[in-house]
């Protein structure tokens, strides 16, 4: 084990002298390209400043990281020497740990896993640089000091691809080493208590990132992204690890990378290092219960350039409107054609007036048509790939904007809630909260997750299947709320399927979307024609026999015509409800009762199953019998949701389907409601099957039918009890000239019940 552990150490010092080792090139590079863009500056003339012991100002990979001088700072005059000896002993022990060599009483080739890892990562070809002459304490060492480093940026002014390949290499070997939020190795990249120089490989891997940003081309693209990978992994789950990286400043580079245009880069490529550059910042703010994250959240929030987040929002929001929302699409192509025309027309009109009738006026609106149709037509197979990448990178622009909303100013508040496509994108993004123990002191917090909504749930899930998904639920335990959520999802999974296929043809859509409209433009008219009956519907004078035929209208013939005509628009609107109850509703409701049918003739087959497995075999094969029927069991399941309904079974289940009965009987007294207008006011008991605070009071009062049934029972047998005695003993007690009849045990029985 201490063998291990020194391996281990030794493992992490090669790895930061490897990443100290490329930003100092990278930041050599860096400061060589500026002098050679700069006029007044050549190679030479830093040479003939270093040689003068001129003092360069200190770069930020010195600056941010106090651990690369602290052996500069024992011995200062030895400083850049002993950078360079170290350099050299480095690319030693990385040969020996490549080839398997192991010297005496070193402990690098004492694992072999490591070994391996190395040789993995492509550390055996690393370059092999002179050692650095000694310089002045106080100046940087150039890019001359280093010969292969000044034959490299002389033949070739950028960093080769097999350079880039392995320090990747080593990137992804320190993702690995900390990836599935394993706490202790996060905490042990950045500080090793059991050694006796502690070495924060998260400070150094942020400080490679500042050196080598500036410098981004389409060769290090790749390397930038996997550095913002490591540090992803290396923060999530650790707070220590995400204040460290906040406090080397990675907001710079960060706001570097929004605000490049990278012209020579392809677009792919460049989204993809945006959306790592921001899940990289989103990694950062997991946790705002502490002091320290607070001020992460605080400073991040006016640090962070928000005008150059929300321009590359807006980039990615038309870039991908075609796949997000094809309707606001097709509208800003109509309103850019309109524009384009009538300044078009306006300009040739100006010009010439008989302009609009010659040829060219004809190639003139071709033209604007054409403009048009590309920013409207739809995304082709090959590019949608793409604009869904796109997609979810603005997701990621959105997610961090509504994470730090709550500590914005209320003019940078303003900003985001003015920008459509912030818009539109927090539309779509989901919230939960989840209860989460922390890493350090263990105790249970609230987190809050964003994430984005599946266009599937957000076009193909109605408004009041949601509610009920989430509300309509058993609260009586945790393990009943958890599986009343899974027994409830077949059903939402089956309606997803059920409206994505409605969605596909135009009319059914229509029809399915408006289920409401035409619910209440219903009831409305329903309402309407109640108040036409309370005014028109009157009896004769001296009539008091019912029928029908006994009562008639005394309105006047325009309301009449009026009434008429909005009966049939009654129907209409019932008709309307009903078929799109047909075809939206009704599959559920059919595919619900198939599947119950189907589940318990499923657990019926795995008891009798159990059962004579169990007197033939034994206990033991008894449960291999029910793993091996659960697991039939369910993939005939799947195959049951998946199969489609036919016809038959559909018009079967409208007739065995109390809720259709209740829709095609709405329509019978609509239709009825035409000849007899008092059959309208049976419509407006429609409010109790819509309105769920009634169906709730209703269920509440009619919970324990079973008591309610036999406490009316008892109540007509003692009614029936008190008719028998008045019969036998009191019928002179009642008056018939006040309606008291009691000649029979049965007049005795409805007196009672009705007078008491």
């Amino acid at each position: 084990m201490h063998e291990q552990i020194k391996a281990a150490i030794s493992f992490l010092r090669d790895t930061r002298q490897l990443i100290v080792y490329n930003a100092r090139k990278e930041e050599r590079q860096t400061q060589r390209i500026a002098h050679l863009h700069d006029p007044g500056h050549s190679i030479s003339s830093v040479k003939q400043g270093s040689g003068r012991g001129t003092r360069h100002s200190p770069t930020t990979a010195e600056t941010a990281s106090p651990a690369l001088s602290s052996k500069g700072a024992a011995n200062p005059h030895g400083r850049h020497d002993s950078i360079s000896k170290g350099g050299a002993n480095h690319h030693g022990r990385l040969d020996s740990i490549s080839k398997g060599k192991e010297r005496p009483g070193s402990s690098h080739g004492r694992s072999g896993s490591l070994a391996h890892q190395w040789r993995a990562a492509g550390l055996a070809s690393y370059p092999r640089s002179n050692p650095m002459p000694a310089a002045h304490p106080l100046r940087l060492a150039t890019i001359e000091d280093d010969e292969f480093l000044h034959s490299r940026a002389l033949s070739h002014p950028q960093n080769g691809p097999q350079e880039y390949d392995i320090v990747r290499g080593v990137m992804r070997l320190l993702q690995l080493i900390v990836e599935g939020h394993n706490f202790k190795l996060q905490e042990y990249v950045r500080v090793q208590p059991d050694n006796i120089k502690s070495f924060d490989l998260v400070k150094d891997v942020v400080d490679y990132l500042h050196a080598i940003v500036p410098i981004a081309n389409e060769d290090n693209i790749a390397i930038i992204v996997q550095v913002f990978d490591t540090l992803i992994d290396l923060a999530q789950g650790c707070t220590a690890n995400q204040v460290s990286i906040f406090n080397a400043k990675v907001i710079q580079p960060v706001n570097t990378i929004l605000s490049g245009k990278y012209a020579h880069c392809s677009v792919p490529k460049v989204t993809e290092l945006k959306g790592h550059a921001v899940l990289c910042l989103l990694s950062l703010l997991e946790d705002d219960s502490d002091r320290e994250t607070k001020i992460v959240f605080t400073e991040m929030s006016t640090t962070l350039d928000l005008d150059l987040t929300l321009h590359n929002l807006t980039l990615v929001y038309e870039r991908s409107e075609s796949i997000l929302d094809p309707d606001g699409a097709r509208r800003r192509a109509a309103e850019i054609l309109k524009t384009n025309q009538a300044s078009a027309k306006n300009r040739a009109l100006a010009n010439n007036p008989e302009f609009s009738k010659g040829r060219k006026h004809r190639r003139r609106r071709a033209r604007l048509h054409d403009e048009a149709r590309e920013v409207q037509q739809p995304a082709t197979s090959e590019n949608k790939a793409e604009l869904k990448k796109a997609a979810d990178v603005g997701y990621l622009y959105c997610m961090l904007i509504m994470t730090l909303f709550p500590v914005l100013s209320d003019e940078q508040r303003s900003k985001c809630l003015a920008s459509p496509a912030f818009s539109w994108f927090k539309m779509n993004t989901g919230r939960i909260e989840i209860v989460r123990e922390h890493a350090v002191t263990g105790e249970k917090r609230l987190y809050t997750v964003l994430f984005p909504i599946p266009e599937i749930c957000a076009s193909n899930m109605r408004k009041d299947t949601k509610h009920r998904f989430l509300w309509a639920k058993k609260r009586d335990s945790p393990q009943d709320k958890i599986e009343s959520f899974v027994n409830a999802s077949a059903d939402i999974i089956y309606e997803i399927r059920n409206q994505a296929r409605v969605s596909g043809q135009k009319s059914l859509r229509i029809l399915a979307k408006n289920y409401q409209l035409w619910w209440i433009g219903a009831y409305l008219i329903t309402i309407v024609m109640n108040i036409f009956n309370l005014y028109c519907t009157v009896a004769p004078e001296g009539t008091q026999q019912p029928g029908f035929d006994k009562t008639f209208s005394v309105c006047s013939s325009t309301l009449e015509t009026i009434r008429l005509i909005t009966g049939f628009l009654h129907i209409l609107f019932w008709g309307l409800s009903t078929a799109e109850f047909t075809i939206a509703q009704l599959p559920l409701l059919v595919n619900r009762k198939r599947l119950q049918v189907q589940v318990k003739e499923k657990e019926q087959r795995r008891k009798d199953k159990l059962r004579l497995w169990g007197e033939n075999i034994g206990k033991d094969d008894t449960e291999d019998a029910e793993d091996v029927e659960d697991t039939s069991g369910g993939s005939s399941r799947f195959q049951y949701n998946s199969t489609e309904l036919t016809t038959r079974e559909l018009a079967l289940g409208f007739l065995f389907e109390s809720r259709a009965l209740y829709h095609g009987g709405m329509v019978l007294l609509s239709i009825v409601g035409l000849f007899f207008p008092p059959a309208y006011a049976l419509h407006l008991l429609d409010f109790m099957y819509r309105d769920e605070v009634l169906q709730g009071v209703i269920a509440s009062i009619t919970l324990n039918w079973n008591s309610l049934s036999k406490t009316v029972l008892l109540g007509i047998l003692i009614v029936y009890v008190y008719s028998v005695v008045g019969f036998v003993f009191f019928r002179h007690a009642f008056d018939r000239n006040s309606g008291l009849y009691c000649d029979s045990l049965f007049d005795c029985f409805i007196t009672i019940l009705s007078y008491g």
